[in-house]
C-alpha cells in the first residue's frame, strides 16, 4: 500500500509520530507538528535524505500518536509469494480480456464468454475462467484503484473458522501427546493416535466422540516447536546438533592465531613391513588452521590416540616441511608453506587431550587449548570435515579397506588384502595433501587453501618457535630425582655416567639430590639439570652394548622382570649384569618372533581345516542330488534346480 503525504496525514521522524500541517510546492516547505504541538519545517531536500537515511517513516495510524514505540507494532506491508503472484496475474488476464478499448467491461455476456476461451487457449488452459467469476474479479479489481494485489487469492484465510474439535477430545490429545509422544522411548505418531481411540472408545465420558484422525494428531504435534520436540524425543546434544545456534562466527586475524586437531581411525588395514602380519588399522592426527583450512600438520601412530599424538602433531605443524618434500620425488616443486606455533589450539574433550602431558606440554609452547563444549563437535568443523575427506579419497582404491561401515563393506575382506605398510599410507597422505588438497578450490571462496595462505601470509605479524628444535623432545622427557653417588646417578635399576656429570661431583659433593629427565622411547640416555642453573648434560647407559639396543621405558621393565626370574643367585635388578640384560632380551625376541610364526601356523591350519571341511560337505551334496540337470552348484549361492526338468 502507497502513503499519501498530505495535509493532516501523518509520519514518523525519529520515531516521534508527527502531523502534516502544510504542504507548500511553491516553496518547497513541509511544516510539521508534534503531539505537544511544537512545529517543524523541513525542506525537501532534508525529507528526502531523512526518508533515504530511514529516519522518516510514513502512513502512522491516528491511534499510534501518542504511545511508546515498544508498544505500538508498526503495520507492515505484506510480501507475496511466487505461487499468489502468478495466481494474480493470471487473474489480470482474465480481467483484461473482458475490457473494451476505453477499459471498460464489454456489456456483451456471448462477446466476454468469447473472449475468455480464447484467452484460456492462449495460456493452455483446458478450461476457460467463468464469466461470473470474471465479473466479480473485475468488481473487486475496478473498486480497489486497479491495483493487482487486490486479485491476488486469500490462501492464508482458507479453512476453518471455528473450532470442529470438541474441547475434552482435545485436551485429550494434549495430555497424550506431552506424556507419551514427547518421551525418550520415541513412539511412533500412529501409536499415540492409537492409545487416544482406545481411551475414546473406553471412556464415558467421549460416548458422543468419534475416533481422532491422525492428521489432527499430526497438526497439534506440528504445532509443538521443532526444538521442544528434538530436546524432549532425542536429547539435548542431539538437538543443539540439529538446531545449531545462528550466532556470527568470529574469524581469526591471522593465520597462525587458531587451529583445530582431532583423530581418526584410518579405514584401511596396514601390514608390518617386517612379519608381514596385519597391524589393523591406524591413527591420523591433523592439524587444521581455521584462517586458511590448510593442514598444518599429521601424525601416523598404531597405537590408540594418546599425549604423544598430540604433540607430535603440534610438532610437525610447528616445523618447516622441505625435508618431508624433499623426501618424495613426486612432489618436485610443490609447496608447503605452513609452519610456526599456533597461539589457540581447539580441540574436544578426548581423555588424552586432557592429560597433564598435553597440558603442560601446551603450556611450555605457549599455546591456549580451548575445549569445545560436549557433544559439539560442529565447533572444529574444518578439522572434523577435512579428516573426513582424507579419509575417504586416500582410502577408496587401497586393497584393505575397510570401509565407513560393515553394510558397505559386505564380504570384503580387508585383513586378507591389505597390503600397505604404513611408510606407504603416509607416502600417499602426503602426496594427497600437498598435490591435491592444499590446491583444490572452495566451491564458494573460488580460491585453494595455499592461494588463502599466500593471500594472508604478509599479514602474519610473527612466527613463534621453541628456542630449539630439541624442546620438543623435551617434551616428552619424565621428571625425576636421584642422588649424585661414586657409579653416577641410578635410575631405571641401571646406573648412568658421564665426564661432565662427575664434573658436577668434583664441584658440590656426592649424596646431593639431582634432578634429572628421562626420555620414555629411550632408556639409553638420561637428562641432568646442572644444578643451580637451566642447563642439561646427558649422561650415559653405563652397559654399552645393552645402550645400543635404544630399548623403550616398557621393553626395558620386561627384561628386567625376564631376569629376574632367570635369576638364581637372588641379585637385586640394579645388580644384573649386562650378559643376563642381553640374554633376557633375545628371549623376548625369541618369543615374540614364536608367537607370530604359530598366529601364522594356525591361520593356515584353519584355512586348510576350512577347505576339507568344504570339500567334504561338497560330497556328501553330491549324493542326495537329483538327476538331471542342474543349475548354481557352487559354494557362493543356494542351490537351485531347473524347474523345467523337476
Amino acid at each position: 500500500m502507497i502513503s499519501t503525504i498530505q495535509a493532516n496525514s501523518t509520519i514518523t521522524v525519529n520515531k516521534i509520530p508527527m502531523k502534516v500541517k502544510e504542504l507548500n510546492m511553491t516553496t518547497g516547505q513541509i511544516h510539521l507538528m508534534d503531539e505537544k504541538g511544537r512545529t517543524w519545517i523541513k525542506s525537501a531536500s532534508e525529507f528526502g535524505d531523512g526518508y533515504l537515511d530511514r529516519e522518516i517513516t510514513l502512513g502512522v495510524n491516528e491511534r499510534d500518536i501518542g504511545q511508546d514505540e515498544d508498544l505500538t507494532r508498526r503495520t507492515l506491508q505484506r510480501i507475496y509469494t511466487k505461487k499468489e503472484l502468478k495466481a494474480a496475474k493470471r487473474r489480470l488476464g482474465y480481467v483484461s480480456c473482458i475490457l473494451d478499448k476505453c477499459g471498460k467491461k464489454i456489456q456483451s455476456s456471448v462477446e466476454r464468454v468469447r473472449r475468455l476461451k480464447q484467452y484460456a487457449n492462449s495460456i493452455e488452459e483446458k478450461k476457460a475462467m467463468s464469466d461470473r467469476n470474471t465479473t466479480r474479479l473485475y468488481a473487486m479489481w475496478n473498486a480497489n484503484d486497479r491495483r493487482i494485489d487486490c486479485l491476488i487469492p486469500g490462501y492464508s484465510n482458507s479453512g476453518n473458522r471455528t473450532e470442529r474439535l470438541n474441547f475434552e477430545v482435545k485436551e485429550l490429545i494434549s495430555e497424550m501427546i506431552q506424556t507419551e509422544y514427547l518421551s525418550d522411548t520415541r513412539p511412533t505418531l500412529q501409536k499415540i493416535v492409537n492409545l487416544i481411540n482406545d481411551r475414546i472408545d473406553e471412556e464415558a465420558r467421549f460416548v458422543d466422540c468419534g475416533p481422532v484422525a491422525r492428521s489432527t494428531v499430526k497438526r497439534m504435534v506440528e504445532a509443538i516447536p521443532a526444538y521442544k520436540r528434538c530436546i524432549a524425543r532425542e536429547g539435548y546434544f542431539e538437538a543443539q546438533r540439529r538446531f545449531p545456534y545462528g550466532s556470527a562466527v568470529v574469524k581469526p586475524g591471522y593465520l597462525n592465531q587458531e587451529a583445530e586437531l582431532d583423530h581418526t581411525p584410518v579405514d584401511v588395514e596396514i601390514r608390518c613391513p617386517e612379519t608381514g602380519e596385519t597391524i589393523g588399522r591406524i591413527w591420523l592426527t591433523f592439524v587444521v588452521g581455521r584462517k586458511t583450512g590448510m593442514i598444518k600438520g599429521y601424525y601416523l601412530t598404531a597405537n590408540s590416540p594418546c599425549a604423544r599424538s598430540v604433540v607430535e602433531a603440534i610438532k610437525h605443524a610447528s616445523l618447516p616441511k622441505d625435508g618431508l618434500l624433499e623426501k618424495y620425488p613426486e612432489l618436485l616443486g610443490q609447496e608447503w608453506p605452513c609452519w610456526g606455533l599456533v597461539s589457540n589450539l581447539i580441540v574436544d574433550n578426548g581423555p588424552d587431550l586432557h592429560s597433564n602431558m598435553v597440558l603442560l606440554a601446551l603450556a611450555g609452547l605457549g599455546v591456549a587449548a580451548q575445549f569445545n563444549p560436549k557433544g559439539n563437535p560442529r565447533f572444529k568443523g574444518k578439522v572434523e570435515r577435512t579428516l573426513g575427506v582424507a579419509n575417504e579419497e586416500t582410502t577408496e582404491l587401497m586393497p584393505g579397506r575397510t570401509f565407513a561401515n560393515y553394510i558397505k563393506k559386505g564380504d570384503y575382506k580387508s585383513g586378507k588384502n591389505a597390503i600397505l605398510t604404513m611408510e606407504e599410507f603416509e607416502k600417499i597422505l602426503v602426496i594427497w595433501i600437498v598435490k591435491i588438497f592444499h590446491n583444490r578450490k572452495h566451491r564458494i571462496r573460488k580460491t585453494s587453501p595455499l592461494q588463502e595462505w599466500k593471500k594472508h601470509e604478509m599479514e602474519l605479524p610473527a612466527l613463534r618457535l621453541p628456542p630449539s628444535v630439541e624442546d620438543f623432545d623435551k617434551l616428552f622427557w619424565v621428571k625425576d630425582s636421584r642422588k649424585l653417588g661414586f657409579k653416577g646417578i641410578q635410575a631405571n635399576n641401571r646406573f648412568y655416567q658421564s665426564v661432565e656429570l662427575q664434573a658436577i661431583a668434583k664441584e658440590t659433593g656426592h649424596g646431593i639430590d639431582i634432578d634429572f629427565y628421562i626420555d620414555e622411547s629411550d632408556i639409553s640416555v638420561i637428562h641432568v639439570n646442572v644444578p643451580g642453573t637451566n642447563d642439561f648434560i646427558d649422561a650415559f647407559l653405563e652397559d654399552s652394548d645393552y645402550a645400543r639396543l635404544r630399548l623403550c621405558r616398557a621393553d626395558h621393565e620386561e627384561v628386567i622382570e625376564l631376569a629376574l626370574k632367570r635369576n638364581s643367585s637372588g641379585k637385586a635388578a640394579a645388580q644384573l649384569s649386562e650378559p643376563m640384560l642381553l640374554s633376557a632380551w633375545n628371549e623376548i625376541r625369541r618369543i615374540r618372533d614364536e608367537a607370530i610364526a604359530s598366529k601364522k601356523a594356525s591361520k593356515r591350519k584353519a584355512e586348510s581345516k576350512r577347505r576339507s571341511k568344504a570339500k567334504k560337505h561338497n560330497a556328501n551334496r553330491e549324493q542326495f542330488l537329483p538327476e538331471g540337470n542342474l543349475t548354481n552348484l557352487d559354494d557362493s549361492t543356494p542351490l537351485i534346480p531347473n524347474t523345467e526338468e523337476v
